[in-house]
């Protein structure tokens, strides 16, 4: 066998990474995502789509090969305060790493992830303008828990973006408001199906519902075609609640 190489040096950048990360037995996948990742410069901040686009890998593809970089030690993810705000970190090792897991667990031993601060505030505000919402601390405290688990997750996935996350989880208190007799119940049962699904966005959650059973998620809530009217009144917490 002939390799021709090309030059390596500053007029010809290029990515050095050891033999034993190639021969590590990661997938196919995974090992061109690694490389992707492992191709910037220390301080470029982290954006999905240019990634997805570099790496040619589908959604599905995507997010099994970060599954895997995970799982296998070669990136974490995690949530840190910016302000008032919230933004996710991204740690790539070229030598895989034992992760640590910062969340805490509840008397039932589940692990129960922190709502970030700038979220708490919006679903707050969200919450306070419902006529349908009546929680004591506990509940709140609940919801929040709840909440905390899809932000996560959402995290973990595609990174952070508090729109799509702060948008979801509000459709999912909407759809819950009037279930019966236990609506938080409805409301943690709907997350864990969004989480399992992988619906990040009110795009993904539409498709799903488009999917199976022909009706939009915009018909659903009463907005029809007019999905932009919806983004701004959960955006700005002005929707009217029916």
């Amino acid at each position: 066998m002939t390799i021709k190489r090309d030059a390596h040096d500053e007029k010809h950048p290029y990515t050095m990474i050891s033999n034993l990360t190639i021969r590590s037995g990661l997938s196919m996948n995974a090992l061109g995502l690694l490389v992707v990742l492992l191709s910037n410069q220390d301080n470029w901040k982290f954006n999905r789509k240019e990634i997805m686009k570099r790496s040619g890998l589908s959604k599905t593809y995507y997010n099994n090969a970060i599954n895997e970089l995970k799982e296998k030690g070669y990136l974490s993810i995690k949530t840190i305060k910016v302000g008032k705000g919230a933004d996710s970190e991204w740690t790539i090792n070229e030598t895989p790493v034992k992760s640590s897991d910062t969340a805490s667990t509840d008397a039932g031993g589940g692990m129960v992830f922190e709502l970030s601060p700038l979220l708490q505030y919006d679903l707050t505000s969200f919450i306070e303008a419902s006529p349908y919402i009546s929680l004591g601390g506990s509940g709140i405290q609940e919801l929040f828990n709840i909440s905390g688990k899809y932000e996560h997750a959402s995290n973990e996935q595609r990174g952070y973006d508090t729109k799509d996350i702060s948008r979801v989880i509000k459709v999912a208190l909407i759809k819950s408001v009037h279930k019966k007799p236990n609506p938080v119940k409805y409301f943690s049962n709907v997350i864990d199906d969004w989480i399992s699904k992988q619906l990040f966005t009110l795009d993904d959650i539409n498709s799903n519902q488009l999917s199976n059973n022909g009706s939009s998620i915009y018909d659903t809530l009463g907005f029809h075609d007019e999905e932009e009217f919806l983004e701004d009144d959960l955006d700005n917490n002005s929707y009217v609640w029916n």
